[in-house]
């Protein structure tokens, strides 16, 4: 019963002090406009995303990508004021990548596109290829122990990795 009395008396004393440290709390609501409008009026956030996304292309590490949109933000946040913005060193990564070209059609039963992207950091290849198709599960293509048990049935083949159903809404 002891223990029931102090349990009850703790909870009491955590919910009031909870209390009391809430209503202290001041809100500066003049500071909070003008964060409000600065985003509204002088947001850089719509041409940051557009350059990243849309000019730099995109940014796999160690790719010609990365460096362009790496180098636009330090030089952007140099002409901001930000004096010690700088590339960090990261160590070796490895070769980089980068798509140039690439396309790739159904040719049986009919001729149609297909939407796919080649794997990052994948070999070119001589010329145009035409071979059977195999469709994977991203499970399966993340699964090392199914690919070794499988790299017979593989070998040759265009693997497609299945993305899941495209939304069109």
């Amino acid at each position: 019963m002891k223990h029931l009395a102090l349990k009850s008396l703790f909870a009491v004393c955590m919910l009031s002090s909870t209390q009391l440290f809430a209503q202290q709390e001041t809100v500066d609501t003049a500071v909070f406009s003008q964060i409000r409008k600065a985003e509204l009026n002088s947001s850089q956030i719509p041409s940051i995303a557009h350059y990243l996304t849309d000019v730099a292309g995109p940014r796999l590490t160690n790719s010609p990508g990365f460096m362009r949109a790496a180098t636009w933000a330090v030089e952007t946040m140099k002409k901001w004021g930000m004096a010690n913005a700088a590339l960090e060193p990261w160590g070796e990564f490895g070769k980089n990548w980068e798509i140039s070209e690439f396309s790739i059609a159904m040719t049986a039963p009919y001729m149609q596109p297909v939407i796919a992207y080649p794997a990052p950091w994948s070999p070119n290849t001589n010329g145009v290829q035409k071979a059977q198709v195999t469709v994977i599960s991203r499970a399966q293509s993340m699964d090392t122990t199914y690919i070794a048990q499988h790299l017979a049935d593989l070998k040759g083949k265009i693997i497609l990795v299945d993305g899941g159903a495209v939304n069109t809404s």
